[in-house]
């Protein structure tokens, strides 16, 4: 969808997908007062390079998100509808998951607010969507998207409970690619930090959009940081990239390029 970011991952064209097996973590730096850098476009571009290259996906929200990106699809000339018609994209909302636990004080467990997904249903409404596209797209390794973790922080999970369900996905997607999407405040203490880092070492890939260190501007919308861990020998890459939001597209430069912020 966005062949720049394709180059700045290190991906040689739009056919090109990460190495089986990839855990892959996108996520968001808000640093104010610079608006929140909206990094989903990362995990539209990856999800869409999977399901170009026929491979099964699931989308597990915990947001709404999943409608912006069908909108935001459809307007750079992608159908992601198509995709969910045929069975190879599957959509879950995380919070129609079975088995809530009742929050604290919660008298109606029915009532969305009020409940919360038990990581173990989580893991079981996964791990059945994963079976019932393995058996539709046998020759094809899946591709899991997972967003926003840091929403479960805020329902309530507590953060190693988090850790655990994550390491329990990743064993059962280990023949194909998992994407973590989260967001991360300023503050180093917060759980959001704490989990930022967490996936800074869990993950083979970790992506990182932020607003400018040196402040807003009317070329740039953000910088991204690029962590790609070699899982096939010793050594890391490391770069960053800086991108502009525009209707159809996004634009990306790198460091330095941009008359907005020479």
């Amino acid at each position: 969808m966005f062949p720049q970011l394709s180059t700045f991952l290190g991906l040689e064209n739009q056919l090109t997908l990460p190495p089986p097996g990839t855990c892959i973590a996108v996520c968001d730096q808000e640093r104010q007062p610079v608006p929140r850098p909206q990094g989903s476009f990362i995990q539209l571009h990856l999800l869409t390079l999977f399901l170009r290259a026929k491979h099964p996906c699931v989308f597990f929200s915990l947001t709404d998100n999943y409608t912006h990106l069908r909108v935001i699809a459809a307007k750079c000339g992608f159908g992601l509808q198509s995709y969910a018609d045929s069975g190879q994209l599957k959509h879950l909302s995380g919070m129609t998951v079975a088995d809530p636990i009742p929050t604290e004080g919660a008298a109606d467990v029915s009532v969305s607010h009020s409940a919360l997904p038990h990581p173990g249903a989580v893991l079981k409404d996964l791990a059945l969507s994963l079976s019932e596209i393995r058996i539709k797209f046998p020759e094809k390794a899946p591709c899991v998207v997972v967003e926003d973790l840091s929403v479960l922080l805020d329902l309530g999970w507590d953060v190693h409970e988090l850790f655990a369900m994550m390491r329990s996905l990743r064993s059962l997607v280990s023949d194909g690619t998992l994407v973590f999407y989260s967001t991360s405040a300023e503050d180093c203490e917060s759980e959001e930090a704490v989990l930022s880092s967490f996936l800074f070492h869990f993950a083979d890939w970790f992506l990182e959009t932020s607003g400018l260190r040196s402040g807003s501007s009317s070329t740039i919308d953000g910088q991204l940081n690029i962590r790609i861990r070699n899982t096939t020998r010793p050594g890391v890459s490391v770069k960053t990239c800086h991108y502009k939001v525009q209707e159809r597209r996004i634009q990306f430069f790198a460091p330095g390029t941009s008359s907005g912020i020479l």
